[in-house]
C-alpha cells in the first residue's frame, strides 16, 4: 500500500540519520566568538564534570566521562520494582540496575584541512554524546546531526536557535 511505501521511505531516512552506536550528536554553528565553546562548557558541566573543561581548538577533541543514573539512561518507564536512592543525586534507582558510564566528545573542527582527517581522529568510531563545533568542516564524512544549534551574537546579546534533525 501507499502507506507501507511511505513508512519504508521514512525508515530509510531515519537509518541514514543514525550513526550506529551513537547516542546523541549535537552540531554547533556560529561565527568566531558566538559562544559555541562556552555553550559546550556549560553543557558538559551540567552532566557533573567538575574538572577543567578545555577548549578543543588545538587538541581537536576533548573527551569527558560522565555517569548517568540507570533510571535516566534506561528507555524503560518507571516500574513497581524495588528501588534505592542514589545518594549523589537523590534519585531513585531500580534494584539490579547500575549507572551508565558514557563519554561526551567535545570537538572543534575549525582547523581541519579536509573532512577526511576525521578518519584519523577516531571520533567516528566513538559512542557517546558528540558536541561538534564547526561541523561544516566535516561535511560528507560526519553523520547527520540529531540536533543543530545555531549561536548568534549581536553586540552583548546572544541567541540560540535549536533545530531537531532526528527523533530522539
Amino acid at each position: 500500500s501507499a502507506e507501507d511505501g511511505a513508512e519504508k521511505k521514512q525508515d530509510k531516512r531515519e537509518e541514514k540519520r543514525q550513526a550506529p552506536g551513537h547516542d546523541l550528536k549535537l552540531y554547533l554553528h556560529g561565527d568566531l566568538g558566538a559562544g559555541k565553546t562556552t555553550f559546550s562548557r556549560y553543557f558538559i558541566q551540567a552532566f557533573g564534570v567538575t574538572g577543567a573543561v578545555k577548549s578543543p581548538t588545538y587538541t581537536l577533541i576533548e573527551p569527558y566521562e560522565i555517569t548517568l543514573l540507570a533510571e535516566l539512561a534506561s528507555e524503560k518507564g518507571r516500574g513497581k520494582s524495588a528501588s534505592k536512592t542514589n545518594s549523589k543525586m537523590g534519585q531513585e534507582q531500580k534494584e539490579g540496575e547500575s549507572d551508565h558510564v558514557m563519554t561526551i566528545y567535545h570537538a572543534d573542527l575549525y582547523r581541519l584541512a579536509s573532512p577526511l582527517e576525521l578518519y584519523d581522529l577516531g571520533l567516528l568510531e566513538e559512542q557517546g554524546i558528540w558536541l561538534i563545533e564547526w561541523p561544516e568542516k566535516g561535511d560528507g564524512v560526519l553523520p547527520l546531526a540529531d540536533i543543530e544549534l545555531n549561536l548568534m551574537r549581536e553586540g552583548e546579546q546572544l541567541s540560540l536557535r535549536m533545530s531537531p534533525q532526528s527523533p530522539l
